[in-house]
């Protein structure tokens, strides 16, 4: 008598999650899931299966969670050869200057809240860590910038706005706004942000920065 086949076993590639503002795609191909978040016209592609489907998907996004009409996204952007450009007012009442400023790799943790039909960065933490790329137990640092205490950032009015990248819209949040050295202190020495510009010659050495925290794996 001849034994019955056992069942197919398939396995899961990808998984689609719909939200109320958001559409997470989770590709479940690798031993570490990754996240993307992709349009409705992407998602409209992507279940079309007559039409090959090339996806923009958000970069570093390693953990997303949605509450009613708030979201929290934490990035990984990691370490960089470019430098990144931010505007420093140095002297009251004086325009700002553009200071470029190498920062080592780092986690961007933002909530987005949805009023009145538009998105927006409602809340923003930043976390350094050392290396090219975000590991388990990694040690995580404060962000070096003046308008940050330790890994939180004061929005003042607000974050900007969200139209097609999340990612940009935290990145602008913290980039395209003047810091107004506001008697926040960075670093280990405690130094005034133009001091510290200045004495490691726009850099942020990992080894001058106060350790916060310890990077723990979304969803363990």
């Amino acid at each position: 008598m001849k034994q019955p086949k056992p069942a197919y076993q398939q396995r899961q590639l990808f998984n689609i999650g719909i939200f109320e503002d958001s559409t997470l795609l989770t590709d479940l191909r690798n031993e570490t899931p990754k996240h993307f978040v992709i349009s409705e016209q992407e998602l409209a592609n992507l279940l079309n299966l007559k039409t090959a489907t090339v996806l923009r998907p958000e970069s570093g996004l390693l953990f997303f969670k949605a509450e009613g009409r708030r979201q929290t996204y934490l990035f990984d952007v990691p370490l960089r050869s470019k430098p990144f450009e931010l505007l420093l007012v140095k002297d009251v009442g004086q325009p700002p200057a553009v200071v470029r400023y190498n920062l080592p790799g780092f986690l961007l943790q933002m909530t987005v809240k949805e009023t009145g039909g538009k998105r927006k960065v409602d809340g923003i933490k930043a976390y350094c860590y050392a290396g090219k790329k975000i590991r388990a137990k990694a040690p995580l640092y404060e962000m070096p910038l003046p308008n940050f205490s330790g890994n939180q950032m004061c929005l003042g009015s607000g974050g900007a706005n969200v139209k097609d990248s999340v990612l940009e819209a935290g990145l602008s949040s913290v980039f395209d706004s003047s810091f107004n050295n506001h008697a926040n202190l960075v670093g280990r020495k405690g130094l005034s942000f133009p001091e510290y510009l200045e004495r490691y010659e726009g850099c942020a050495p990992i080894s001058t920065l106060k350790r916060t925290s310890t990077y723990e794996l979304q969803g363990e």
